[in-house]
């Protein structure tokens, strides 16, 4: 039986937890099939939580099940509209499908979240070039990364002595 404290029913959200932890611990471990019967079994127990959905999205996406998991990012986005990494990954999920109306709106959305906002902005130039809108093309920078820019330089250095105490005196 459920106990209700403040009009809020504990035991279904305490059990819901519970499942959802199970299948994030079945997803960590790539138990895609057990990790989908938790987190249903926690969208049953507690459907607003949007966090189950999220993650059943994530697997059907890995999955390479673009439909279902598009499915759920919606889902998501109706629950959570202000999450950019949800409409990102609608964004990408609808892309592969070749659905380039619905793939630019997700990514517009997105691009108002700062976290996102460069990863959509490239989606909606993708989408603009399998539309054949070469302009997009031409305006697209890609993003740098700092951590990649000073592992490639290490990397090139590291390369440098290595040929260097290789080469004969």
């Amino acid at each position: 039986a459920a106990v209700v404290v403040f009009g809020v029913r504990v035991w279904f959200c305490a059990q819901a937890d519970a499942a959802g932890a199970r299948g994030m611990s079945h997803h960590a471990d790539l138990r895609y099939d057990e990790a989908l019967t938790e987190y249903r079994r926690a969208e049953e127990l507690d459907p607003s939580n949007w966090h189950w959905p999220y993650y059943r999205a994530l697997i059907h996406l890995d999955r390479g099940e673009a439909v279902e998991g598009a499915g759920a990012l919606r889902h998501v986005a109706s629950m959570q509209p202000g999450l950019g990494i949800v409409w990102w990954r609608l964004g990408e999920a609808e892309f592969k499908q070749a659905r380039y109306d619905e793939a630019d709106a997700a990514f517009s959305r997105a691009e108002a979240d700062a976290t996102v906002a460069v990863h959509a902005r490239q989606g909606r130039d993708r989408v603009g070039y399998a539309r054949g809108d070469t302009a997009s093309q031409q305006t697209y920078t890609p993003p740098r990364d700092p951590m990649v820019d000073a592992l490639a330089r290490i990397s090139r250095s590291s390369m440098f002595l290595l040929k260097l105490a290789a080469s004969p005196a």
